[in-house]
């Protein structure tokens, strides 16, 4: 993400003005440039799931959650479970997308049947790979 053309990394979020950056995603009226500076900001290589989320939902419940996730960062952040760093500022997004009580259970899996579908044929492709070199030993 650029501030005043500098490239700034994710523990300098907490000089945004929330206020600011919610201003601008509502200014945004364009899908793809929308997707974009929300992707951006969450440091996500992945989109798509934003691009779901905003065909079955709205740009007004990603700003919601963007604002919650942002005003999180700046208080210090959600401990990932059984550890003790933070979560990403992607993964609090993703954190409070899954809780969403506006989001039912089958547009989850929606949202995020890539990650799942990616995971598995991975998981596949891992076993297979194994079983090769084990055979070939």
């Amino acid at each position: 993400m650029e501030k005043n053309n500098q490239i700034i990394n994710q523990n300098d979020i907490k000089e945004y003005n929330i206020e600011a950056i919610i201003e601008k995603c509502e200014k945004i009226e364009k899908k793809k440039e929308f997707i974009d500076y929300i992707t951006s900001l969450l440091k996500e290589k992945n989109n798509q799931f934003l691009y779901v989320l905003y065909k079955l939902y709205s740009k007004k419940l990603i700003i919601k959650i963007l604002e919650k996730t942002l005003k999180t960062i700046n208080e210090g952040g959600i401990k990932k479970i059984n550890c003790e760093q933070n979560r990403t500022i992607g993964g609090t997004f993703i954190y409070y997308i899954k809780i969403n009580d506006n989001i039912n259970k089958d547009d989850l899996k929606k949202i995020f049947w890539r990650k799942t579908k990616g995971r598995k044929e991975k998981k596949k492709l891992c076993k297979k790979m194994n079983k090769l070199v084990l055979n070939n030993k």
